[in-house]
Formats: C-alpha cells, structure tokens, sequence
C-alpha cells in the first residue's frame, strides 16, 4: 500500500479543511518552529488509532480539537482522513463484510463531547477494524515506520522483546497471534460451557432416578384411586340415603318452624299496632311541651327588655346630676374672674397716668440728640463713596490687563483649532474611504449567517421530529416483541399441553395389560380403544364420559372384522375387553317423548352429538340408543321418572347427576365436582380445542412477526438517519459559529471604526463651534 493525501480539519493548528498529498518519491515538509509540521505526524499517529493523548503530545485526547484563538472560535470537532492507494490488493474487513478496493479511506473523528467515529471508505467501522488494515504493512500507531522526535534513541535502546515484536511486525505476523489470541479466548469459553453442559447432564441424570420413582408412586397411585373410587361408590350410596332421612326430617321441621314463624307475625302486628298508638300520644304531647317552650321564651324576652330599660335609665339619671354640679362650679369660677380682672384695670389707667406726666419733662433733650446723630450719618455716607470710586479704578485696570492676555491666548488657540481641524479632516476622508463598501459586505455576511441559522432550526426539528417518532416506532417494537413473547410462551405452552394430552391417552393409563399388549404389537390402525376413538363438543364431554364409562376401555374394531383379535388371545394369560356392536336393540322415539312429558324438555339424545374417529357410524347407532343428556337434570327429575320408560341412562351436562335404567329398575348416581378426573373423551376434546387455539395463535404469531420484522426495519431506517441529521446539524452548527463569529469579528471591527469616525466629527464640530466663538 502507498499514501496518497492526507486531509485534516479541526486537528490541533489545522483550523480548516488542509489537504497534504504524498507524490512519487520523498515528500518533506518545512517551515519554522510552531508553524504545525509535528502536527502532521500526530494525525497519522492519531487516524492510525493511537489511543493515548500523552504520545500526541496532549494531557487529554479533546487537545487534538482546534481550541481557538484571538480571532477564530474553538472548533467542534477535530477530522483526519488518511487516503491509501492498495496496489497488492489487499484484502481488508468492514464490520463483517470483506472486499479489496483500489483505495482505502481511512477516516477518525472526535466530537468535543467526546463521542468518537470510525469509518472506511465512508462505512462505519470499529477502531480493531482500522489496526487490522495496518497489522502486516509494517505500519501503525504503534509501528516502526513512523519516527517521530526522540524515537531514535529509543530504537537503539529498544529490548531483545521490543525488538522482536518490530520483526513479527515486519513478517505481518502479528496479526494472526492477534487472531491466536481471540480464538483461544473462544476455546476456552467454549470449554467452560462444555463442563457446565457435562454439570447439566449429570444433574439431569439424578434427576432420571427420581422421575422413576415418582413414576412408581404415580402407578401406585393410579391403583389406590381406583380402589378409592370403587369405596366412594359405596360412600356414596349410604350419603344418599342418609341425605333422604335427613331430607325428610329437614322437611319436618321446616313446617314446624313455618307454624312458629306465623305466630311470631301475629304477635308481631300487635306489638306494632301498640307501639304506633304510643307515638301518636308522643308527638301530641311533645307538641304541647313546644307551645309552652316558646310562651317561656317570649316572656323571657319581655322581662330581659323591662330589665334593660331600667339599668339604662338610671345611668342617665347618675350623668344629669354629674352634668348639673359641673355647671355650678364653672358660674362660681366665672364670677371670680371677673372680680380679678376689675382689680386689674384700675391699677393698669394708675399707672398710665404716671407715665404721662414722666414724659412730658423728657421730650426737649430728645430733639437734639436726634440732630446729632443725623449729622453723623450724612459724613460717613460721604466717606463710602470716596473709597467705592477708587475701588471701581483699580477694577478697571485690571480688567484692561486681563483683556489684553485673552486676545494673546485666542490668537494662540486659533492657530491651534486650524491645525487640528486639518488633522481631522484628513482623518475622516482616510476612514470614510476605508469602510465605504463595507456594508455591502457586512449584507452578504448577515444573509449567509441567516442561511445557517434557518438550515440548523430545520435540522433540529427534523432532529426533533424524527426522535419523537423513533421514540414512537421503538415503542411499538418494544410492545411487539412483547406481544410475539407472549405469544411464542403461549405456543409453548398450549404445544406442552397438547403433547402432555397426548401422552397421557397414550399411556392407556388403566387400561387392562392385555388390552395394551395387544395395541402395543398391533398398532391403532384397525383397532383403538373406544375413548380414544369418542368426539363431541367441550361442554359435553363428562356426560360422554359418565354415560359410557363401562366402555370407554374396550377395543373396538374400525372395519368390522375380530377374527385377528380372537386369534390373538388364544393361548394369552393377560386378558381385554372388547367391544361388538350389535344391530338390535331399543327404538327411542316412544321413550324419547315419554321422557319429554315426565320433565326431560330440553332431552339430548347421544348419537346425535357424538362422533366417532375412523368407523362407520352407522354401526353403532343402535348400541348408543336410550343413552340421553338433560342439561337441567336434578335428583329431584331423576327419582320421579317412571320405572318403564326404556333408557339405558340419562345424566345431566358435567355427569354429577346420572340415572340408569337396568332390569326394570332405577340406579341414581350423584357425584360432586371435586370427585371427578379428566376423562379420555374430555381429554380429547380439549386436544381438539387446543389444536384450534394453536393454530389461531399461529396465524397471530405470524402476523405479529411480520409486523415486528417491518418496525425492526422502520426504526433501523431511521436510527441510520436521524444519524446523519446530528451529523449534518453538527456540520452546520460548526459552520454558523464559524461565520457568526467571522462576522461578529467584522462587525465589531466596523463598529470600532464607526465609533472613531462619529467622535472625530463629533470633534471637529467642537472645535469649528470654538474657533467661531473667538472670531
């Protein structure tokens, strides 16, 4: 393999998309010190699949990522893409696929945020994929081939290990130990899951010995229940007929207790007829204490009123006599003040007589003391303005002085503002000329950053649209795979059940020895048990069963013929039952009304709901005749039916309740729910149920698994692009911050510009309004 270019964007000094060709021959690069040339080096080492930041010269691997500078934002992410031409034709592995392209791409990314991608030839891959690409070259982030600053040294010092590593490297060994290595790890797993499968097997094989034991004891049981159930027969008979007597005795005592209950009403409605004429004198007499309450009550009112109205004069009486003892005492305080006064006033006109006549002798020595003090006054006023008028002479020199040093000083600060004026305006023009097209420019740059902005929202809803509903598919792939769970457990189970089912009428569990010797060595084809060989509807397979259970373990020919069943019994120990059904018997249709009229209205006769497997029909109708199914059978209808009415039995839906009819007499039979078994022919009409319930499951199954298999592919789509949209948006993102701080550069720059050219204007109207004002 050969390099062919090298393209970086985001590493480290390489802000922008860089593209670094390696042509025939010996490529070299130059510059001076910092300029980026061991950068180069790092992003080979770097897309190679060097891992740790120290070798690249970093503290942490986000330092590879441009962090910015005085006039450019940090970048985003940091991109080296490493091109090789495969001139041997190297074969190389993406995920799981292998090819041999004319050239290999090569591609690493780092997100600021820490997310990594790897990628060959644009398909995403692992980073063990990208080291398998280099593993027998000679070359890698690790190899040889690359000497970077410092490597010499370490080169010569290298150790008898490292060294041989470098010559594996060299021979492209190093790949198969690699492989070596995974490939033992496998072994070994493989291994440690043969030694538990030999633990499963030897637990297995214990469990074996138990199973057969509990298959004893489940045969033990078998012939315990059986001799239970025959004692049950006998239970049960002397539970009727103490049900009977007690019946009768029960019936006794209900009309007892009916003639007791009849006179504890009439006592009853005496009681109460008494009790309702003393609540009518109740309420009449608690109507009576009510008037009397309110009389009470107003009374109380009046004498509470009465009692206020006297407290209240009283008071008024105490005030007026307080009222009239103030006034006296307020006359007597007046009239002494007059009398005071009256003193007053003489001794007031006593002395103004007094001093009328001090006065008079004063009033020629005042007049010429007023002259004086006249005369005073007019010499001093004299004096104030002599020295007002020197004062106001000095202030005119001084003023005279100071307008000369102004005229001095303006003629300086014209000179001055003209020259600043010039300055000024020579200013002005330079920066006007500068920035004339710059808001033409600023335009195209706000348009572009509008164009980013408007591209990133739509990303981020499309972002936003497309995770809401790959939320929403994920969801309903979640609840189909729960859903087709469910269903497989169920499809599991009703098999298990169907197959348990199976086995168990198979077994031909309490079936004679020589019934199954004979199935055993002669197959089911032409001969079967009659149970197995019985179908009807669900809801009344235990009236089937307790109808025909003297017969549900006898053979049964399918086409008529015995002669191979009698010459196989000959010289056998073991015995059977058999089954030969007969063209004579009882014709229902007489007793079949009988039955209607006795209470039997909704009668079932069983040839009409019953089926059998592989014979002819026909055959056994006869023997099925006078067997009947009354869904609303009660011992009650069972004990009043006639004596001479031909059945051979009746018995109601779930076989609690049965009555034969042999040799002119009745045998009433009544069971409880608990004592009866799942019997054959309910057994196989369960088979039948579940075999229809398994095929419905089925066919929901596969519809649940298309529609799974089609959500599977939806949310794949979609994860596949609502990846490239954060890629895209993420581009995007890194182009707007770009241009918007390209543009905020520049328009800070204009602003600056803008604010210098205002002030120095701003400047120049000052000093042209100061130099008008000196003119």
């Amino acid at each position: 393999m050969k390099l062919k270019r090298l393209i970086i964007q985001g590493f480290k000094s390489f802000k922008d998309r860089s593209v670094i060709h390696f042509d025939d021959g010996i490529t070299g690069i130059v510059g001076p010190n910092g300029c980026g040339k061991s950068n180069i080096v790092d992003a080979l080492f770097w897309v190679m699949g060097e891992q740790s930041a120290k070798h690249l010269r970093g503290s942490t691997m986000k330092d590879v990522i441009f962090s910015g500078s005085s006039k450019y934002t940090p970048g985003g992410f940091a991109e080296a893409t490493l091109v090789l031409e495969n001139t041997n034709g190297k074969h190389i592995h993406i995920n799981n696929k292998v090819s041999s392209p004319t050239e290999i791409q090569l591609t690493r990314k780092l997100y600021r945020n820490g997310e990594t991608e790897y990628r060959i030839n644009g398909e995403p891959c692992r980073l063990k994929d990208i080291q398998e690409v280099f593993m027998d070259t000679g070359a890698g982030a690790k190899s040889y081939s690359i000497i970077a600053q410092g490597e010499i040294n370490r080169l010569v010092q290298a150790k008898p290990e490292e060294r041989r590593m470098m010559i594996e490297e060299v021979a492209g060994i190093t790949k198969f130990k690699l492989r070596k290595r995974e490939s033992m790890k496998k072994i070994e797993q493989t291994q440690a899951n043969l030694a538990r499968l030999q633990d499963l097997q030897q637990e297995i094989e214990k469990n074996l010995k138990s199973l057969e034991k509990q298959a004893e004891k489940a045969e033990r049981a078998r012939t315990l229940r059986e001799k239970i159930q025959r004692n049950e027969l006998v239970v049960t008979s002397h539970r009727v007929f103490e049900a009977l007597k007690n019946f009768r005795e029960g019936r006794n005592r209900i009309n007892e207790l009916t003639l007791e209950v009849e006179n504890s009403k009439i006592a009853k409605d005496a009681l109460e007829i008494s009790l309702e004429d003393e609540r009518i004198q109740r309420e009449d007499k608690t109507a009576k204490l009510d008037d009397l309450q309110k009389e009470y009550n107003e009374v109380s009112k009046k004498l509470a009123a009465a009692e206020e109205r006297l407290n209240y004069l009283a008071k008024s009486l105490t005030e007026k006599e307080k009222q009239a003892d103030a006034k006296a005492r307020e006359n007597e305080e007046i009239l002494q003040e007059i009398e005071n006064r009256k003193l007053r006033l003489q001794e007031l006109e006593a002395e103004k007589e007094r001093l009328v006549s001090q006065n008079e002798e004063a009033q020629d020595l005042s007049d010429l003391e007023d002259r004086v003090t006249m005369l005073k006054d007019q010499i001093e006023s004299k004096d104030e303005d002599s020295r007002s008028k020197e004062a106001e002479l000095l202030d005119l020199k001084k003023e005279w002085q100071e307008l000369d040093q102004l005229l001095f000083r303006n003629n300086s600060k014209l000179e001055e503002y003209s020259a600043q004026l010039q300055d000024l305006t020579t200013e002005v023009e330079a920066l006007e000329k500068q920035y004339s097209g710059v808001s033409g420019q600023m335009q195209k740059e706000r348009e572009i950053v509008q164009a980013a902005e408007v591209k990133t929202s739509e990303l981020m809803e499309k972002e936003s649209e497309l995770k809401l509903s790959l939320h929403e598919n994920e969801a309903a792939l979640k609840e189909s795979e729960d859903k087709s769970k469910n269903l497989s457990r169920s499809l599991i189970q009703t098999e298990s059940k169907i197959s348990s089912l199976k086995e168990i009428n198979a077994s031909l569990e309490g079936v004679k020895s020589g019934t199954k010797d004979f199935l055993e060595e002669n197959g089911t084809e032409n001969f079967n048990l009659l149970g197995q060989l019985l179908h009807c509807e669900s809801q009344y397979s235990k009236a089937v069963e307790a109808l025909l259970k003297d017969w549900i373990d006898y053979l049964v020919s399918l086409n008529g013929e015995y002669q191979t069943l009698f010459s196989w019994i000959e010289g056998k120990d073991s015995g059977l039952d058999v089954l030969i059904p007969h063209n004579k018997g009882m014709r229902a249709s007489e007793a079949l009304e009988r039955l209607r009229v006795n209470g039997c209205t909704d009668i079932i006769s069983l040839k009409d709901i019953l089926k059998i497997e592989g014979a002819d029909m026909s055959r056994f109708e006869l023997m099925l005749e006078g067997f009947y199914i009354v869904p609303d059978l009660t011992r009650e209808l069972a004990e009043s039916l006639n004596t001479d009415i031909q059945f051979k039995a009746i018995c109601n839906t779930d076989g609690t309740i049965m009555v034969k009819h042999t040799a002119g007499s009745k045998i009433l039979s009544v069971k409880g729910t608990q004592d009866q078994g799942l019997g054959v022919v309910e057994r196989t009409a369960h088979i039948t149920e579940l075999e229809e319930t398994l095929i419905s499951l089925k066919a929901e199954n596969e519809l649940v698994q298309t529609e799974l298999d089609r959500l599977a592919e939806v949310v794949q789509t979609q994860r596949v692009e609502l990846e490239q949209v954060r890629t895209e948006l993420i581009e995007s993102k890194s182009l707007l911050a770009s241009k918007k701080s390209a543009m905020e550069s520049k328009l800070q720059s204009f602003e600056t510009a803008n604010s210098r050219l205002n002030i120095l204007q701003n400047r120049k109207t000052e000093i042209s309004k100061q130099r008008l004002e000196i003119l």
